[in-house]
């Protein structure tokens, strides 16, 4: 969330905080960019719970059960097992000195990093390179260090990386670098690097292979290198010297002339490995693709011929010194050790997923953790301070599903342990396997009881004696218990079929005891490939299970199904009000959603045209009695773009709050704290509020900044606030936000809105606008940017204006009428914000385009291929005239159906859609002053059915979807 925004909402909370909604505090929890929120929760003392993932190794923790990342540092492993050190860093590349085994070279976070203690501690070293991506070190001479980086290209140094220059004579560096890669030739010590660009009509790396033989000074291009595109890994014959071998995947080229010269080779191996103590001997991995099987192959002739001697391995990197090879095999039994014959494979380290690198240095492995993130579990006191912060996962990794809690203050959370060492505790139900994990967590932050379970949990809940419920998909391997509903999958499995294989699944619903140390209930529900996106429990025990379309409601012993209902939702969230009704919320793609008489909104959005992605399925949001039988309301909410619902909760009177993402057009608000800053493709957040029968939409507002921003929960907090908690992408970020919401005040702004497209989003200058709220009086000022700005028309309810020119990035909108003033809304600007106009002017329909001849076009009034057409706009951004012509700053583009139209794709008859005049002024029946663009209609190739989508396309932002064009090829 920006400095902009808080800048203004603070504002906001100082002067209207009494009487108005706002934001009483926004809080990042950490900066690192690689922290996510999954859930959110709070308890009756305003307590807040969060839960996510993070790959940071400096996230806050305060009074944890896990102190550090559990994916992070580096392993040492030898015959007799593994340790972990230097579990402060997520590293991704690791090399080590081979001559001085205390010494390490690493890249962590593009950054460079050494150690002289054996990977222990830790020190920056400042490089060229921000973008880094490996160390190699010389062989014969230790204090020669190189290393590569997508920024810069190759570096070395001559101090043992205290001081670093660029090598990069000879080379061409692309503008985008998305691979590199430096090797060094054991035998004659020449560098070998290669830099990759994308290949525009590929859209795949392409790589150049580079040559020196100076140590750097100067590199030369390796002849017919392009043709070989990018090989990512360098093999040398150390017993052979002038051999080496480049691979990819299963393209195999071989030089016996240390690179000068190669020839194409069909091998069955994707690696090679020369055995220093037996000339000729050369070990490879099989992948099962191309000509080979997986598994070890070996060769006894410099590769002439290969046989396959263990299917069950893989080799990582070989300890030829102590004549072991180290592996990561797929069967999920961690590193291994195998013996140079290939014939004993011994486990000797962690479940470890795709270790980053690896290293072998004075007889011990020494691999990178794979950086997969761990989940973390916070607790935050009303004001948003940390009172407990913990890690939560093992080596493999773990991710958070959800996070709920009891009256008592215990957090519960579910998700996905990635591996074995995830802590659990002793007494548990399950603590040697699962893939799934269940842990509570005391009010202090300690663990109650932490377990694995066998199936993946998609949701969870807890009832007022501690009781945990979960719920998720399973393959038949539930453990069920005693006298439950459905005591198997009868559909479960894997089967054949066009095109592919389908795996069959079904849901279940299991109840924990409050030790965590048994089940109450364990049961399937017969439903086929479910997954139930929430869970929620009546006062009673019995708990709902939505899945799709369908509400599951199952007694609160787990052996009868009470009931089933349909809202005629695609249902994302779920929630039991005070007087036991159940709330959804989802997509109305199932049909036939109808809201009910006095719904807040009663219709949704138009049916989408050929080529507009943008649109989202419908929404809606129902209410269900306990038993499921009838639908007590329901109501669309939103328009033509998509909305999801990760979070809702009700209050105690009944008062329904949704929380999710959204793009940044069409979310119907009510006083919000600010307009949508977020990106068209991206979304950003949302709070809203509705009254318990869904007929009034109490607040709504936007959430975020310019980043991507998704809300991923919502939650009722102290003095009456809404905590709502949510993500960032670019950097991904978490945030959390406290609100306050209010009873729509007299006087208020609801929404500003394009005049043409009637839709929010970015100002521009120029543009004509409707600001929409309630209690304007005939001497309302309006205020953008805090001057007053001259009205066209003023209604109780509405106020047209022009926007001014001069805006900075982002304005406060805001309303004095009757010696009262409005809420402060920040609105975003832009260079242009098009709309164009529809014909009964609600901005969607049929356009408001007038024919050659000069008719409304209509289906029954189409135009024709190679007429002109006249279309009509705002927001087009600044405007000059030149010799009676409107020129706008950027070239108009019209879109048909997905073709642009600005002359640069030619159509079947040679006829183009080029703009062929413009003109800027007043016109009847119009608000402000419009954009007048005529245009030549094109022929269509492949045109079938009428009506067309269009759009106009001003510096790559468009106008509104849902715009429909007549059009008839003569």
């Amino acid at each position: 969330m920006s400095r902009f925004v808080l800048a203004f909402l603070s504002v906001a909370c100082l002067s209207f905080a009494q009487t108005l909604p706002a934001l009483n505090w926004a809080q990042q929890l950490e900066s690192s960019g690689v922290d996510t929120l999954t859930g959110i929760a709070t308890d009756a003392q305003g307590n807040i719970y969060l839960a996510g993932s993070t790959m940071s190794p400096y996230f806050p923790v305060k009074n944890a059960v896990q102190s550090t990342l559990g994916t992070a540092g580096i392993f040492k492993i030898d015959a007799t097992g593994y340790s972990r050190i230097g579990t402060h860093t997520v590293i991704s590349a690791l090399a080590a000195d081979p001559l001085n085994f205390n010494v390490f070279y690493a890249v962590s976070v593009g950054s460079g990093e050494k150690s002289i203690d054996g990977g222990k501690t830790w020190t920056p070293m400042t490089m060229p390179s921000t973008r880094l991506v490996q160390f190699v070190v010389d062989p014969s001479n230790d204090q020669t260090v190189y290393a590569s980086g997508t920024d810069v290209g190759f570096m070395k140094s001559t101090d043992a990386g205290a001081t670093w220059n660029l090598i990069d004579t000879g080379i061409t560096l692309p503008q985008s670098v998305p691979e590199i890669a430096l090797w060094i030739d054991p035998n004659t010590h020449a560098l070998f690097g290669e830099v990759a660009a994308i290949a525009i009509n590929l859209n795949a790396p392409v790589g150049v292979i580079y040559r020196s033989t100076d140590a750097g000074a100067s590199w030369q291009t390796i002849s017919n290198a392009s043709f070989y595109n990018f090989y990512y890994n360098l093999y040398f014959d150390s017993t052979n010297p002038g051999v080496l071998y480049f691979i990819a995947g299963g393209n195999v080229v071989k030089s016996t002339d240390d690179g000068s010269t190669f020839q194409q080779l069909t091998l069955p191996v994707e690696s090679i490995f020369a055995d220093p103590n037996m000339k000729g001997r050369l070990l490879g991995n099989g992948s099962g693709a191309g000509t080979g099987t997986s598994g070890i192959y070996e060769s006894d002739d410099d590769g002439a011929t290969w046989v396959l001697k263990n299917p069950n391995a893989f080799i990582a990197v070989p300890d030829w010194a102590n004549g072991v090879l180290y592996g990561n095999p797929p069967s999920g039994m961690g590193m291994v050790q195998i013996s140079s014959d290939l014939k004993t494979i011994t486990p000797v380290g962690p479940p470890v997923i795709n270790p980053r690198s690896y290293v072998v240095s004075g007889g011990h492995l020494y691999f990178a953790a794979s950086g997969a993130a761990n989940a973390f579990v916070t607790k935050l006191d009303s004001s948003g301070n940390i009172v407990y912060s913990t890690y939560l996962g093992g080596i493999g990794g773990s991710s958070v599903t959800a996070i709920v809690v009891d009256a008592a203050g215990n957090a519960y959370v579910t998700g996905g342990a990635g591996s074995l060492d995830f802590p659990t505790t002793k007494g548990a139900y399950s603590t040697t396997t699962g893939g799934s994990f269940v842990s509570k967590f005391k009010p202090d932050g300690s663990l109650a009881y932490s377990t694995f379970f066998p199936e993946t949990v998609t949701a969870l809940a807890v009832d007022n004696s501690g009781g945990a419920y979960i719920t998720g998909r399973t393959d038949s391997s539930l453990p069920v218990t005693p006298g439950a509903y459905w005591s198997a999958c009868y559909f479960c499995g894997t089967f054949v079929s066009f095109p592919g294989v389908k795996i069959y699944t079904d849901i279940f619903l299991t109840k924990f005891d409050p030790t965590g140390s048994t089940l109450i209930y364990s049961t399937y529900l017969d439903v086929e490939n479910g997954n139930p996106p929430a869970l929620a429990l009546a006062s009673d025990g019995s708990a709902y299970v939505p899945s799709d379309g369908t509400i599951y409601h199952m007694n609160a012993t787990g052996s009868s199904m009470l009931g089933t209902g349909s809202p005629q939702l695609g249902i994302g969230q779920m929630a039991v009000g005070p007087d036991g009704s159940v709330y959804v919320a989802g997509f109305t793609t199932t049909p036939p959603f109808t809201a009910t008489a006095g719904a807040f909104q009663t219709t949704g959005p138009p049916v989408p045209l050929p080529d507009q992605v943008q649109y989202g399925a419908g929404t809606g949001i129902a209410k269900m009695d306990a038993q499921l039988k009838n639908v007590l309301a329901a109501t669309y909410f939103g328009g033509s773009y998509a909305i999801t619902f990760p979070g809702m909760t009700i209050d105690a009177s009944g008062d329904v709050y949704i929380a999710g993402k959204t793009a940044p057009h069409g979310l119907p608000t009510r006083t919000p704290l600010f307009e949508a800053f977020g990106p068209l493709r991206g979304g950003t957040g949302f709070l809203s509020e509705l009254s318990a029968d869904l007929s009034k939409l109490l607040f709504s507002t936007y959430l975020g900044d310019a980043d991507i921003f998704s809300v991923s929960g919502v939650a009722l907090g102290a003095s009456g606030s809404v905590i709502v908690g949510g993500s960032t992408t670019s950097p991904a970020n978490v945030w959390v936000n406290s609100v306050t919401t209010s009873a729509p005040p007299a006087l208020r702004i609801d929404s500003i809105l394009n005049a043409a497209s009637v839709l929010d989003g970015p100002i521009s200058t120029g543009e004509t606008i409707y600001v929409r709220g309630a209690g304007f009086g005939s001497d309302a000022q309006l205020m953008i940017g805090g001057a007053v700005v001259p009205t066209l028309a003023i209604t109780p309810t509405q106020i047209t204006a022009v926007v001014p020119s001069n805006l900075p990035s982002g304005v406060p909108v805001q309303i004095q009428s009757g010696g009262a003033t409005s809420n402060i809304v920040p609105v975003p600007t832009a260079a242009t914000s098009p709309g164009l106009f529809s014909a009964d002017g609600s901005g969607s329909g049929p356009g408001y385009i007038l024919n050659q001849d000069g008719t409304m076009n209509s289906a029954t009034s189409p135009a024709k291929t190679g007429d002109q057409i006249t279309l009509y706009a705002t927001g087009v951004g600044p405007v000059t005239s030149t010799g009676g012509s409107a020129v706008t700053s950027f070239v108009p583009n019209v879109m048909i159906d997905g073709y642009n139209c600005n002359g640069t794709i030619q159509q079947v008859t040679g006829v183009t859609c080029s703009p062929v005049a413009a003109t800027f002024g007043p016109v009847t029946g119009f608000p402000g002053s419009v954009y007048k663009l005529t245009m030549i209609v094109p022929y269509l190739a492949g045109y079938l059915v009428p009506p067309s989508s269009i759009v106009l396309n001003l510096n790559g932002v468009v106008s509104q979807n849902g715009l429909s064009l007549y059009i008839v090829n003569n």
